[in-house]
């Protein structure tokens, strides 16, 4: 969904994060350890009640340079979008601060098939799809269990 402002928010990916991030704290993660981070500041408002009653980090990929989590969850919140129009997820240096804010394991959610017509995150998906790390929302679930 677009704001009348021009960012971009996805329900159904909110909750996604959300289920991951519950069943971090199941698993005794604590909430210091955990950021969500986002390329939309739409998407920021619509997790930031969940965040603050999770007391977990929540920033966009804009605001997160410099800090580091154990556990980063990254929102990339588009679907179904002209790969000419997602300069903002395919920015390398957007996405070189994105990928590299978490120490020990990092969850990406995203339209697969929307991400791939993007150059870097063809290249991105590709790398973790040979490594077995790209699943669906279907089957994550019992990833986590």
């Amino acid at each position: 969904m677009k704001s009348l402002g021009g960012s971009h928010s996805n329900e159904a990916e909110a909750e996604v994060c959300r289920q991951i991030v519950l069943s971090l704290l199941h698993k005794d993660v604590r909430p210091s350890s955990i950021a969500i981070i986002d390329f939309y500041k739409e998407q920021s408002r619509a997790l930031s009640q969940f965040a603050k009653t999770s007391a977990v980090d929540l920033h966009t990929v804009d605001s997160v340079q410099g800090r580091e989590k154990d556990i980063v969850i990254l929102l990339t919140t588009r679907t179904g979008f002209d790969p000419a129009r997602g300069e903002l997820l395919n920015d390398p240096h957007r996405l070189n601060v994105a990928l590299s804010r978490c120490r020990h394991g990092q969850f990406v959610l995203g339209h697969e098939k929307s991400l791939t017509g993007l150059s870097h995150w063809h290249d991105i998906l590709h790398w973790a799809s040979n490594r077995g790390a790209v699943t669906t929302a279907a089957t994550l679930p019992d990833l986590l269990d």
